[in-house]
């Protein structure tokens, strides 16, 4: 090929290719500016249905909402809320239940809340919001209860809840918060109900939940100290699951409190259980307690529900006379010996599991009302064993030991235990 005819191809070539790339970077601006142009430029709304309900299985909650509507909107950190945006109809404003689904929002932004004058139940679960806005609560005055549950909320401004007067329930499950500020929920004075399991909290500051009437949830954070006077009006309490080692009862102790979940922390000492007289259900499972002594139990505290499994009891030692309402009793996975629960006065209990501890003997009441019992997995003593089986409603026996049992023990009606009188080979 003569060179001239070469330039010129060459020359062809690169005109094609320069004209495809730019027909395909055009073609890429001409796409971006559709899918642009494809957002909603105004929050979208479902129909309104009369009933909706949310299911939060960690807090085993159902909450019944009554004539929702469902709002669909995706709004970017850095993006200007574009001039009606959240324009709506009647019923936006005559709504009072909002379900936010579907939806994005890395930011609440102050022109939400007015959209929805009446509503009542505000849910924004699910949005990844981050960031909210200086006044984005100013123009709630009557919501009840707001879910924030499942974002990226990583600092609560002091204030920011200031504005929202009615507000009965608040739910922040599942942010990045790791810390409240002192009166922040200074004047929510109808605040009953806080939930903040799963975030990053380390420590709680002195009155921030002084008001609250009703429960406090801190499950699953980073807390190593507790102070019950920071919490002197609830009836539940839950710091399950965080660092506890230490505890702290000063004097004008909670006379409310009938709830208290502690299990998963480092806990070894349980003495100041009796300053709360109001118990109704302690559960103190997986933690480091060794014993259990009666004077953790005053006469005053109608005490049903006993969780301690998990720990390393080596003594369970409880006063029959103070605990007639027992009605369960969980020892399983201690270093237990012998359980002494043959009174009288303890015969309304119902549930006693002790599976997996080092148990030669039981002694239960003959007139016991036992509906599920749990005794595999222990070092049984035959004679013992076979005394209280006879006193033990069948039926309510559950798990049975695996056979064949070790050397120097048999089976005894599903359990390995070992003759007394046994000489050892």
């Amino acid at each position: 090929m003569p060179r001239i005819e070469a330039i010129v191809l060459s020359v062809l070539l690169s005109s094609h290719f320069l004209v495809g790339f730019a027909q395909n970077d055009e073609y890429g601006r001409i796409a971006a500016l559709r899918k642009r142009s494809a957002q909603p430029k105004t929050m979208t709304i479902g129909p309104v249905v009369p009933e909706w309900q949310n299911v939060n299985l960690e807090q085993n909650r159902l909450i019944t909402y009554i004539g929702c509507i469902f709002i669909n909107a995706h709004l970017t950190e850095s993006e200007t809320v574009p001039r009606g945006y959240f324009t709506g109809d009647e019923r936006t404003k005559s709504a009072t239940c909002v379900v936010f689904e579907n939806s994005t929002m890395d930011r609440l932004p102050k022109e939400l809340v007015p959209a929805f004058p009446n509503a009542v139940n505000l849910v924004l679960e699910h949005l990844q919001i981050r960031t909210i806005e200086r006044g984005a609560f100013d123009k709630g005055e009557k919501l009840e209860e707001l879910n924030l549950d499942h974002n990226n909320i990583t600092h609560l401004e002091l204030g920011v809840f200031s504005a929202l007067r009615e507000l009965r329930v608040l739910s922040l499950d599942h942010n990045q918060i790791s810390r409240l500020a002192p009166g922040l929920f200074a004047f929510n004075a109808k605040l009953a109900q806080v939930y903040l399991n799963g975030n990053r909290l380390t420590k709680i500051e002195d009155n921030t939940f002084s008001n609250i009437s009703e429960m406090v949830y801190l499950s699953n954070n980073n807390l190593e100290r507790l102070d019950f006077s920071q919490f002197s009006k609830v009836t539940i309490l839950d710091v399950s699951l965080n660092r506890l080692t230490e505890v702290k009862v000063q004097n004008g102790v909670n006379k409310r409190l009938q709830e208290l979940s502690l299990r998963g922390n480092r806990l070894t000492n349980i003495s100041w259980l009796a300053r709360f007289r109001a118990l109704k259900e302690v559960d103190l499972a997986h933690n480091e307690i060794q014993q259990v002594l009666p004077e953790y139990f005053p006469a005053e505290m109608p005490l049903k529900n006993l969780l301690m499994n998990n720990n390393r009891l080596i003594r369970f030692d409880i006063p029959p006379a103070h605990l007639r309402q027992l009605r369960w009793v969980e020892l399983s996975y201690n270093l237990l010996t012998a359980i002494d629960l043959s009174s009288p006065l303890l015969d309304k209990l119902e549930f006693l599991y002790l599976r997996n501890n080092n148990i030669k003997t039981l002694k239960v009441s003959p007139n016991n009302t036992l509906f599920t019992v749990s005794l595999s997995n222990n070092d049984w003593d035959c004679a013992n064993l076979r005394q209280q089986l006879a006193v033990i409603p069948s039926e309510s026996l559950r798990a049975s030991d695996e056979p064949p049992c070790k050397a120097g023990y048999i089976m005894e009606r599903g359990y390995c235990c070992k003759e007394s009188n046994m000489l050892p080979h």
